[in-house]
């Protein structure tokens, strides 16, 4: 069944909606979809953060079940490429949606 959705209108100022615009293009959504996120994630319903935390509450039967099962399906380690070293292959462009302050705010609390 999906989720119940609701419609909300607020009034901005052009200064105001001006700086949503910005800021939701710098994230590459519309304005609506940052909204949307925003909301998610100030009521504590954004996925990523219930992950999280299901992540840190882990047992520690859970976290020995989770080890055995990423040893099953590891794969066997790769060569480098030529003239590449492993931060050149580690390192890169995150392929989420999350901004750097919110991936550097998760290690943080991993830490």
């Amino acid at each position: 069944m999906a989720p119940t959705t609701h419609t909300h209108t607020i009034e901005l100022t052009d200064e105001g909606e001006a700086r949503l615009r910005a800021k939701a293009a710098r994230a590459g959504l519309s304005v609506g979809d940052w909204l949307q996120k925003l909301a998610d994630k100030e009521a504590g319903t954004d996925p990523a953060e219930e992950l999280l935390r299901a992540y840190l509450n882990r047992t520690p039967e859970q976290i020995a079940a989770d080890r055995e099962a990423v040893m099953r399906t590891a794969i066997p380690p790769r060569p480098l490429p030529p003239g590449k070293t492993l931060e050149d292959v580690v390192v890169g462009i995150w392929p989420g949606d999350k901004t750097d302050d919110e991936i550097y705010a998760a290690l943080e609390r991993l830490s």
